[in-house]
């Protein structure tokens, strides 16, 4: 078999050049791709082409967030009426220019002050929230999601009425990052125009924290915004390890506990004197051997629990037992505690 070549001249096959394979480089070469490493941009190319800032490790942040979640569920339920849900959605580290430009049209957004901490955030709510609100705010059912047409801007009179459910927001957020330090969220009113709000700096680090908000079936969203400006303050406490007692606690897993500690049994001891002697003389006590106490009848004896004075007392007799009539209040956790030495003791 023959074949033509461009200008009508016939081949034999066996005459034509074998066809070069191509590999995956030379077509990358060709088409204008260069070839794709796994390693990362360094310095601060990685920073300008990253779309955020890598976000610190904050342990206890999980708790106080999820603690507000709870209480900012119930606070609204009861403002609101019907079944409301708050739950954690994300939490991510950005630069405050970068926020701003990925928010969704139209975003109601609100400018409070972190009081005793020191700075400014931003409560922003979905284009879906704000609708939702209004309508069981307004006295409506509730119970059909909103319609296209009122994707709107809130006007001024909408927006004074949003105002009280940011109120509420705000409150529970304060009191669930007071678990950490002492703060008040202020709200200062809404903001117009996000780049000139006066919370960051275009390139300043911001923590966004997003909600996911449902009520009766219907669902919106609200992000809670504080630059890193306003966490200086208490950075080492949400950076530690150990959250303590108050942080994430379940109020009625601490009423159980509290009633569990009341009914617990206590062991006392009663001491009536205590004298320090040497190991050497001690060593060398007898049966028979008496010990002499620099104490008089009307003297008072300690009561203890293990090494902790809770009080004091005078001996007597009560129903034929001896008995201890208590003289002095109960003193408070750890007032006076017993430094582990070597003593006689007479109980």
């Amino acid at each position: 078999m023959t074949t033509l070549d461009a200008v009508g001249y016939a081949h034999d096959p066996a005459d034509l050049p074998a066809e070069a394979e191509l590999d995956q480089a030379t077509i990358d070469a060709l088409v204008g791709y260069a070839e794709i490493e796994d390693v990362p941009p360094p310095g601060a190319r990685a920073v300008a082409l990253s779309g955020g800032a890598r976000p610190a490790s904050l342990p206890l942040l999980d708790a106080v967030l999820d603690g507000f979640a709870r209480r900012v569920s119930h606070s609204l339920a009861g403002r609101l009426g019907g079944d409301v849900a708050v739950t954690r959605r994300t939490v991510r580290s950005v630069r405050f220019a970068d926020h701003l430009d990925s928010l969704p049209l139209p975003t109601q957004a609100f400018k409070f002050v972190a009081e005793g901490w020191g700075g400014a955030g931003l409560l922003t709510l979905g284009p879906g929230l704000a609708p939702i609100l209004l309508d069981r705010l307004l006295g409506g059912a509730g119970r059909a999601g909103p319609r296209a047409s009122v994707l709107r801007p809130p006007t001024a009179i909408e927006t004074g009425i949003l105002t009280s459910v940011v109120d509420v927001i705000l409150a529970d957020a304060g009191a669930g990052f007071s678990d950490l330090a002492p703060v008040a969220m202020r709200l200062e009113g809404p903001v117009e125009k996000l780049s000139a709000s006066g919370v960051a700096r275009d390139g300043e680090e911001v923590l966004v924290v997003g909600f996911d908000f449902s009520l009766d079936g219907i669902f919106g969203g609200f992000d809670l915004l504080l630059p890193s400006s306003a966490l200086v303050a208490v950075r080492p406490l949400i950076e530690s390890r150990f959250p303590g007692e108050k942080l994430g606690r379940d109020d009625l897993w601490a009423a159980h506990l509290s009633t569990e500690i009341w009914q617990a049994d206590l062991e006392a001891e009663v001491v009536l004197h205590e004298v320090s002697l040497p190991l050497g003389r001690v060593l060398d006590l007898a049966v028979g051997q008496t010990l002499m106490f620099d104490l008089k009848p009307s003297d008072c004896v300690d009561l203890r629990c293990g090494s902790l004075l809770l009080s004091r007392g005078r001996m007597g007799r009560a129903g034929g037992r001896i008995a201890i009539q208590i003289v002095e209040p109960l003193r408070p956790a750890g007032s006076q505690v017993v430094p582990p030495a070597v003593r006689g003791r007479a109980e």
